[in-house]
């Protein structure tokens, strides 16, 4: 029996800019990119398909790869130029948020959070806070026991936690990885965030470059 054609929103990261076209299951990526998106001969080798689930994971298509029943349960196909994230923070629900994070050259997105912005970042989350840091890999003992060493101080555990954060994840702990839990965070309502005062002190590194 024939795989159904799928449609499907494509989103192109790079434009911001969103469209639905219709997936052949039995094509491959370079077919679909050749038959369907506004792309230039130069931009079909630099340019990936991202599928992104409704679970928030993704899957990388290579070139050669069919899309069959990779479709199923697809949400949405993002095109990015090659070095641009593919995580669940970048689909097009972010652009709703702010998309300044994804227009910060790669080098400074993958800038270690360290103790010097830690300590401001910490006063950019609201209520329920604590959801920050069991997407981080802490759990409720953890959050306890640094609110007590805080005197019950939240921007001072809120510091606390990203800096132990970033001594157990050390390289992996970065604006990227930190943006992308909140993004999480943001759309499920968990938590508030200041989008602002992160955007401020993140892109200080541009400026510093």
């Amino acid at each position: 029996m024939p795989l159904p054609d799928v449609a499907i929103p494509v989103v192109y990261m790079k434009q911001e800019s969103v469209t639905t076209a219709t997936v052949l299951q039995r094509s491959t990526a370079r077919q679909f990119k050749e038959r369907s998106l506004r792309l230039s001969r130069e931009e079909l080798d630099s340019h990936d398909i991202v599928l992104s689930y409704d679970n928030g994971t993704t899957y990388s298509m290579g070139d050669g790869e069919k899309f069959g029943h990779r479709l199923e349960n697809c949400k949405e196909l993002l095109v990015l130029s090659r070095g641009q994230p593919s995580s669940p923070a970048c689909s097009k629900q972010t652009f709703d948020i702010d998309p300044w994070f994804f227009n910060i050259p790669p080098d400074i997105q993958r800038v270690e959070l360290k103790e010097d912005t830690a300590c401001l970042l910490a006063a950019c989350f609201g209520e329920f806070w604590e959801s920050v840091f069991y997407r981080l890999g802490f759990n409720m003992a953890d959050v306890s026991h640094t609110m007590e060493s805080s005197r019950h101080n939240e921007a001072r555990a809120a510091c606390s936690l990203l800096c132990q954060w970033h001594q157990r994840e050390v390289k992996a702990a970065t604006f990227q990885e930190l943006v992308s839990e909140l993004l999480l965070l943001h759309k499920s309502g968990a938590t508030h965030v200041d989008w602002g005062r992160v955007k401020a002190v993140m892109t200080m590194h541009v400026d510093k470059k």
